[in-house]
């Protein structure tokens, strides 16, 4: 299965379902290799498409170390569109999905609270009743994507089994996440054919939500390191990839101060509930299995 140069195992999504976790669990197994920045944006990205996969790829991984089976990636939005999940496919049609699938209501809220702690937006949750309202309209919004788009799994399952069998993609709810991670990770490593007594640590809580001490240097840290900023391309030339995401991952732990959202709203959440409705039980109808808990009112 493994190839120096293909992706054997990609984790799709969605966002703030740990995926960030999954990740990093993975990348602790010696005979699985994964990207040391967060996201691999390859097949998300027109910019590094353009470069070709093998110079984007070494950016990436660096050196394939001795001993590895699988090669391993990582994007919580691949299961947005289409279009990303076939580019993947011609890379490689034997991919492993994984796509982790958390409560869309809890994750729109979740998200909401991770672009406040970025200091990107300000205003309340219950404002963005605009953006469906809009999109019921045929007007989708960049807010809605972020918050919303990301939520519509039913959707997205169906054009994901269009290019890859469902025996080759593997759900977990984080309900189940979190209640048997060992477990999990186990099946993970076994449906890739790696050593599954290996344990990694699960005692580090990766990528929660924290707020900014300075949200002006989180925003402007945000703009130089994104791939198209002249600042990100004339860095990239003097110091090697894997330093540049270790000062960021240390510059983004020293800018950060833990942050509580209250709870959201009974009417907000009964808004949301009827709004993802239609996906959920569409969701229910293709994995044969009850999401009732996530569609029931209080």
């Amino acid at each position: 299965m493994a190839h120096p140069r293909k992706i054997d195992l990609m984790i799709i999504g969605a966002q703030k379902a740990a995926t960030s976790s999954m990740k990093e669990y993975l990348a602790e197994h010696p005979q699985i290799q994964m990207h040391y920045r967060q996201e691999f944006a390859y097949f998300f990205s027109p910019l590094e498409q353009e470069r070709g996969f093998d110079p984007v790829f070494k950016e990436y991984y660096g050196t394939i170390r001795p001993g590895i089976k699988i090669i391993a990636a990582k994007h919580a939005g691949m299961h947005e569109k289409e279009e990303y999940i076939r580019l993947l496919h011609e890379h490689n049609p034997d991919c492993i999905l994984i796509f982790a699938l958390r409560n869309p209501v809890d994750r729109a809220y979740s998200g909401y609270q991770m672009e406040v702690a970025r200091g990107l937006i300000d205003y309340p949750f219950e404002q963005l009743k605009e953006d469906i309202e809009n999109y019921k309209k045929g007007n989708k919004s960049k807010t809605f994507r972020l918050f919303f788009d990301l939520g519509m799994y039913a959707t997205q399952l169906r054009f994901i089994y269009k290019y890859f069998p469902p025996e080759q993609v593997m759900i977990f709810t984080q309900e189940e996440i979190a209640s048997d991670t060992p477990g999990l990770i186990k099946k993970i490593f076994q449906r890739c054919g790696v050593d599954d007594q290996f344990v990694p640590d699960y005692k580090t809580v990766h990528n929660a939500t924290y707020t900014s001490k300075s949200k002006a240097l989180g925003r402007i840290f945000r703009r130089i390191t994104k791939p198209s900023h002249p600042f990100n391309k004339f860095i990239r030339k003097l110091v090697p990839h894997r330093l540049l995401t270790i000062l960021g991952d240390r510059f983004k732990t020293w800018n950060q101060s833990e942050v509580k959202f209250p709870p959201m709203s009974p009417e907000m959440r009964n808004y949301l509930i009827d709004f993802y409705y239609g996906e959920m039980k569409g969701l229910e109808e293709l994995l044969h299995r009850d999401f009732s808990a996530w569609y029931t009112k209080s």
